[in-house]
């Protein structure tokens, strides 16, 4: 929760600090003492002002990651300890928990969970950069596609885990995608885009990539005068 929370100041935050930003860039890099600090107290206001703080952000990955290894391997050492107990723990269609799922549903179970979080969550990942948050959420997706094939063998116990966190995770999105339960815990809406900054699309990105932005009316103008005086000095 606190760190929804401060994730939707920053992105409210965003456009003044990259203006802020802008504006130090322009001074060059020799600047003197006085005016370093000016800018550092500048950006200690906009903290203040939004409640916020950016490294507040990474807190929760840093605690999360050890806990998710931790399960992972020590899941995967349980067959030494209780071989006989999974072996006939399991339910339904996955009676062994050490056997891999014949029918493969829990793999996919795993990744279309991922996927629904992904989904229920986008608008918060694209809150502060709309370009690159579309890149993230597009990265993940194809991720919680190509998981699926890569984790059919592990045994039961360990996909189990896994679409029971995601599950998990999937319901705690949800929640946060609420209105009523974000206004209750002080996470604010994202902003509306900055004009310029809007998410596009995949294929727009890839064209970019390759041919360069897409020229505005000026520009094309331009660009078909200079092929014409090109012409004529060419005949």
């Amino acid at each position: 929760i606190s760190s929804q929370r401060n994730t939707s100041r920053i992105a409210h935050m965003q456009p003044e600090m990259t203006a802020l930003k802008a504006r130090l860039d322009a001074l060059g890099k020799n600047l003197d003492q006085k005016t370093q600090m000016k800018y550092a107290n500048q950006m200690r206001a906009l903290f203040t002002k939004y409640n916020c703080n950016p490294m507040y952000s990474l807190v929760l990955p840093f605690v999360q990651l050890p806990v998710f290894m931790g399960m992972f391997f020590g899941i995967r050492k349980m067959p030494d300890y209780f071989a006989e107990e999974l072996v006939n723990g399991g339910f339904f269609w996955f009676p062994d928990l050490l056997a891999s799922d014949p029918y493969y549903i829990l793999p996919m179970g795993c990744g279309l969970s991922f996927l629904a979080t992904i989904e229920l969550g986008k608008a918060q990942m694209m809150a502060t950069n709309p370009a690159q948050g579309l890149f993230m959420v597009n990265m993940m997706r194809a991720m919680s596609v190509c998981m699926i094939p890569a984790i059919m063998q592990f045994s039961a116990a360990l996909n189990l885990y896994w679409w029971t966190n995601n599950t998990l995770t999937m319901c705690q999105s949800a929640l946060f995608a609420n209105k009523k339960v974000r206004k209750m815990l002080g996470i604010w809406d994202p902003p509306k885009p900055v004009p310029g900054t809007e998410a596009k699309s995949l294929f727009e990105t890839i064209t970019e990539a390759t041919q360069g932005k897409p020229q505005t009316p000026a520009e094309q103008i331009k660009a078909h005068n200079e092929k014409i005086e090109n012409r004529k000095r060419a005949a």
